[in-house]
């Protein structure tokens, strides 16, 4: 404040002057000088906020002042006029000065509580000799900047004290040295110093080159910039202050080397010198992870001898204080729509995994996962979505919380969404060499299914890896408690109708979160409008009219995609395969734009499918394009899209095939079962599938429990005919499954290139006339594994003999 009012006598002083000898030699009549002025106020007034600009303002009227007070030197005669002009002038000073303490009060942000103690405890380390340098330490994001910002503020009204801040990011790194010399200049020269010094050193780093900087100061050589650098020292001690440097994000400065030289620096002015405190604030994790060697403790105990962590703020804690500090409407967000999200909300881990106890885990990963900041970009994320009109994913305001909570803290898991991607498969965690998905971990844990136990899962290995408590914290702020069945039911006491109501009510419950899921995933991306744009085309071009308009509708259709300006990523899926992969597109396109709306006759989207691709077989594209689809198919519209589905697949050729892709597309049906409620959820039912002989053996006992089902419902019992057609379609499809036979170029079991690839290569072997020619087929194609081309010679013996 003292620093202030000397800068305001100081422009009084001089605007007097300039006014003096102006008016001196113009005389410019009081009318005109009191209409410019008042002119001059009312348009800075106009332009310049008072409440955010309290230092111009004074130095505006400073200079009014000062011009009043040179016009009355030179015309002694108008000293009534100009009081009145010096009074209205004064009186609107004081308004503006008004606005401005008004909208500090309101707008004023306040540390954290704990964070305050921070502030007191290190006050008292600043005002005690004992400690020269101090670190802050505190991670990326947790408020290091706001708490610098509020201890210079404390010292602003100080007069014992000078804080010089250098944001070493927007410096310039080569000249740094001088910067911070040039800094203390600055101050000498404001508290009446002349620095005979400074200059000198500066001369010495700009010759940097030709000195050994780092070298021993006593040495001959560097005797001169020793002894400048002393007098400079000797000089800030006449200002009878302490400067307190600090360096603010020490920590993002990636050459380890501008950093040392911080320190050397920093070493050297407050070594044995009371006037100089350094400050330092840094991620330690980072700081060390730039540094290497030189971020051991041992080297930086010279350098940052006093070191003092910021205690960490509740999760809970910043998230009522920026809702606050927000203004967010309290009809759309409240701190109470985010109470669930606390790693204290998970304390009732013990009562639902027995024997394992999570809470020290969740908690040391909760800890670690939020900042000030990331909490800060997750609250406006939530408020942009639900304020938003017409707002296609309203409804569900904690599935929204949730998607925002895993997207901001578990990036990972974030990773793993993707439209049209099966939600239940987003939460996997190991189990000893396995991955499972968590629903099915939780089952077993919570003992929820008889057939299969505890003791079959590698318990001591569970939950040992973070990704795997975080995909844990994800899935139970996301899903909650409905991953079964109520625990309360035996397996004895279900009836098949009732464990079907209560599975068909879970699958409806993560259908909409699925679709939340997906809207959130591509919203605010090229993508969705991207989707949109076919989803429009096709419902215009074909959907809308008849059936037997769909064929010349279709080509229509196709005929339009290439006029559209696609995104990168849907123009590689459109035509990086080709044409019978794009269908995959056209589901996803269908499930990601859909809403209450805009729902999805999937039906007749399925049979458009068949109409025009006219699939035969299970080969890739026929999977690629299905998964989508499958993935969304719950009950209602889509359940009796299955089963069109089922029926077109009972008349298909269906050969023997060993892939992995394959055994995981017959693995997704047997989740559809799972889903709607025709099997029970027992570890090894419906997948995973390591070899083909399990999958054949799953299946076995899958058309038991089918069979049985269809048994114990009376036919005559009506309610049940569309659950009767999909348990008969579906043995229809796993009696084919089973009779099923290889191809004659069926690949081996391990082979991860398509069979048309390995089918054509065998036929140029076979081609091949001389052992030169084969050579060459088997140095083009790299991509051919071994245990492959071992395949491929032995048939081809085989059918020479």
């Amino acid at each position: 404040m003292k620093k202030e009012l000397k800068n305001i006598i100081i422009f009084f002083l001089q605007s007097m002057m300039v006014f003096a000898i102006l008016f001196w030699g113009l005389k410019v009549p009081l009318s005109i000088y009191a209409i410019l002025s008042m002119v001059c106020c009312i348009l800075v007034l106009i332009q310049f906020c008072p409440c955010k600009n309290r230092v111009f303002y004074n130095k505006i009227f400073a200079v009014l002042y000062g011009g009043n007070v040179a016009f009355l030197f030179v015309n002694p005669s108008a000293i009534c006029s100009l009081a009145i002009l010096q009074m209205i002038q004064v009186v609107l000073h004081c308004t503006t000065c008004w606005q401005y303490v008004v909208n500090e009060l309101d707008l004023h942000e306040k540390l954290y509580g704990k964070r305050q103690s921070d502030l007191n405890t290190i006050k008292e380390k600043i005002k005690n000799k004992d400690f020269p340098i101090i670190g802050i330490e505190a991670a990326w994001g947790d408020g290091k900047t706001f708490f610098i910002k509020k201890l210079n503020e404390s010292f602003q009204d100080n007069e014992k004290y000078e804080v010089i801040t250098i944001d070493v990011l927007a410096c310039n790194l080569d000249v740094l040295p001088q910067i911070i010399v040039d800094e203390m200049e600055r101050v000498l020269y404001e508290n009446g110093i002349i620095s005979r010094y400074s200059k000198r050193l500066k001369n010495f780093f700009d010759k940097e080159k030709k000195i050994k900087f780092f070298g021993e100061l006593l040495s001959e050589s560097n005797e001169s910039y020793a002894k400048a650098f002393c007098n400079l020292r000797k000089e800030l001690k006449k200002l009878g202050k302490t400067i307190l440097i600090v360096y603010e994000d020490l920590d993002r400065i990636v050459d380890k080397n501008v950093i040392i030289k911080i320190f050397y620096i920093s070493e050297k002015l407050a070594f044995n010198n009371e006037c100089v405190k350094i400050l330092y604030q840094y991620d330690p994790v980072k700081l060390k992870e730039y540094l290497g060697d030189a971020g051991e403790p041992k080297y930086l105990e010279k350098y940052i001898p006093y070191t003092m962590k910021l205690s960490k703020v509740d999760f809970y804690e910043v998230i009522q204080n920026e809702i606050k500090e927000n203004g967010f409407d309290k009809a759309i967000l409240t701190a109470g729509n985010l109470q669930d999200f606390q790693a204290n909300s998970m304390a009732f881990v013990k009562d639902i995994i027995q024997g394992i106890d999570l809470t020290e885990k969740i908690n040391v990963v909760f800890r670690d996962i939020y900042s000030i900041r990331t909490v800060r970009y997750f609250l406006t994320d939530i408020y942009h979505i639900l304020s938003r009109p017409n707002n296609r994913v309203d409804g569900d305001k904690h599935t929204i919380i949730a998607f925002f909570f895993i997207k901001h803290f578990l990036t990972e898991i974030y990773s793993r969404f993707a439209c049209g991607k099966n939600l239940r498969y987003c939460f996997d965690i190991k189990n000893d060499d396995k991955l499972m998905p968590a629903w099915e971990v939780l089952r077993i844990l919570s003992e929820k299914d008889s057939s299969t136990t505890k003791e079959n899962m590698q318990m001591g290995k569970l939950f040992q890896d973070d990704e795997d408590i975080k995909a844990y914290i994800a899935y139970r702020f996301l899903v909650g408690d409905n991953y079964d069945l109520d625990v309360r039911d035996t397996e004895k006491s279900r009836s098949v109708v009732a464990e079907s109501s209560r599975a068909m009510q879970q699958g409806q419950m993560l259908d909409q979160i699925e679709s939340i899921i997906w809207h959130l995933v591509e919203a605010g991306q090229p993508v969705l409008t991207d989707y949109q744009w076919i989803v429009d085309n096709m419902q215009e071009l074909i959907l809308s009219k008849k059936k037997t308009e769909w064929d010349a509708g279709y080509r229509e259709f196709e005929g339009k995609l290439p006029t559209r300006k696609f995104s990168a990523d849907i123009l590689t899926a459109l035509w990086g395969k080709g044409a019978e992969y794009r269908w995959k597109i056209y589901f996803i396109s269908f499930i990601a734009t859909e809403s209450p709306n805009q729902p999805v006759d999937y039906r007749g989207l399925l049979e458009l499918y068949f109409l025009i691709k006219k699939p035969k077989k299970i080969n890739d594209s026929f999977m690629a394009n299905m998964k989508p689809f499958l993935a969304r198919v719950r009950n209602g519209d889509s359940l009796s899209a299955f089963v069109i589905l089922l029926k077109r697949m009972n008349d298909f050729d269906i050969e023997k095939d060993y892939r992995l892709q394959y055994k995981k597309f017959l693995q997704l049906l047997m989740d559809i079962l799972k889903n709607l409620g025709f099997l029970k959820r027992a570890a090894g039912v419906g997948g995973p599938y390591d070899i083909y002989e399990d999958m054949e053996k799953d299946f076995r006992n899958i058309e038991k429990q089918l069979l049985d089902i269809k048994e114990k419902l009376a036919e005559s019992q009506k309610g049940f005919e569309d659950s009767l057609i999909v348990i008969d379609e579906m043995c229809i499809f796993i009696k084919k499954v089973l009779a099923s036979k290889p191809p004659v170029s069926s690949p081996l079991e391990t082979s991860s290139i398509e069979s048309e690839t390995l089918g054509k290569i065998y036929g140029q072997l076979k081609q091949a006339g001389t052992e030169a020619d084969r050579e060459r087929i088997v140095l083009k194609e790299k991509d051919i594994s071994i245990i492959q081309w071992a395949e491929l010679f032995d048939r081809l013996k085989k059918e020479q003999i």
